[in-house]
């Protein structure tokens, strides 16, 4: 799913998030991100909802901080604005950033 949405290829890499019978985290984060590339604003908005529901606390800087990041400005650019045309938050709140100061910080 992650090759599939990074090279460009949403409609593979939103079969390949819906098929998939144990989602996972990956999975939660990247179907919104995907749906928002497609450009189909209702399903982003929803995969976001229940993506906020299992994880409350969710940011782009909290997920990028505990997986590693990207190597490259493109994967970022890409993940990051999946984030923003789905309504997601790329910052981490106050709050989220006391409890956690090595946390990775973004341009919002």
């Amino acid at each position: 799913m992650l090759a599939y949405f990074y090279a460009g290829e949403y409609g593979q890499a939103l079969a390949a998030t819906r098929s998939n019978l144990n989602p996972t985290l990956y999975d939660y984060v990247y179907r919104p991100l995907t749906y928002a590339h497609l450009g189909r604003e209702v399903e982003a908005a929803t995969a976001g909802s229940e993506l906020l529901q299992r994880n409350p606390e969710y940011s782009a800087e909290r997920f990028l901080s505990d997986t590693g990041g990207f190597a490259r400005d493109v994967e970022l650019n890409r993940f990051l604005d999946g984030h923003r045309q789905a309504g997601l938050p790329i910052c981490a709140t106050e709050e989220q950033l006391a409890k956690s100061p090595d946390m990775k910080r973004l341009e919002p």
